[in-house]
């Protein structure tokens, strides 16, 4: 009789912590320290796999909020002084054709002092985003990998049409949609409003970049893709309120459970 190994051991009880590093997850890097997250997630409040990655997701965009309010705060800033950023770059233009260096030369200096005593910059408002770049991929890699392995509960975690969260969502909705609202936030957001050159190059570099990661999306695994509940989020926040956290936590899960259950029993209208 041949006796099981470790791994084959863990792939079929329940997961604790210390589980993923048993099965060869979870080192040193940063892609460690998000399974590492996720892990912790869903053995502490008990959450299925694809709210364990809503949550997570949600609590690391929450981490950000600090610079996402100093960049609004630029953005006000710029829009209001717009104006006069205009006549100074105008200023800088006219100076460029005709030729005069000197000239140009005060206007740049005239345009770097103005933004240095108004505390502002263009590149604040991407700053953000090349913050969060980083988080993102680890997090990112850090599911594409456990749904590779797969850990145990990833093929029957998911929700809707995508329960089994180790293939690509077979419709292509998650990559589209998740494509679709970083364009919309981005061109609905204040900085969408900035007329700088140098704005205007990085908002088009993302729209690039955005446009370009739809076909790598689409071959990702459906962890990838665990936002689509977002606004069910304040809800179960506002639960929290009343409930001890984790309570709170699994009280949602089951509710989001019972309204989905509700809506697959519906029968159809002619």
């Amino acid at each position: 009789m041949i006796e099981p190994t470790s791994s084959d051991v863990v792939m079929e009880t329940v997961l604790k912590i210390g589980d993923l590093k048993a099965m060869g997850l979870i080192h040193n890097t940063p892609v460690g320290a998000v399974e590492a997250l996720l892990e912790a997630v869903h053995v502490y409040t008990g959450l299925p796999w694809w709210s364990t990655i809503l949550f997570t997701t949600f609590a690391m965009r929450v981490l950000f909020l600090p610079l996402l309010i100093n960049s609004q705060r630029n953005t006000i800033k710029l829009i209001t002084l717009q104006p006069k950023i205009e006549q100074l770059m105008e200023d800088f233009k006219k100076a460029k054709n005709n030729g005069d260096n000197s000239l140009m030369m005060r206007k740049h200096q005239q345009i770097r002092e103005f933004y240095t005593e108004n505390k502002i910059s263009p590149w604040k408002n991407f700053y953000l985003i090349a913050l969060q770049t980083p988080v993102m991929i680890s997090f990112f890699l850090a599911v594409k990998k456990m749904s590779e392995f797969p850990v145990p509960g990833f093929e029957s975690g998911g929700i809707l049409w995508f329960q089994n969260l180790t293939i690509p969502d077979p419709y292509y909705i998650l990559p589209l949609l998740m494509s679709a609202t970083f364009i919309a936030m981005m061109e609905t957001s204040d900085a969408a409003r900035i007329n700088t050159p140098k704005a205007q190059t990085m908002k088009w570099a993302f729209r690039g970049v955005t446009v370009i990661s739809i076909p790598v999306a689409m071959s990702l695994s459906s962890t990838i893709r665990r936002y689509l509940d977002l606004p069910a989020m304040p809800q179960m926040l506002k639960k929290a309120e009343k409930k001890p956290f984790q309570e709170s936590l699994k009280q949602w899960n089951s509710d989001v459970r019972k309204n989905v259950r509700g809506q697959q029993k519906r029968p159809e209208r002619l």
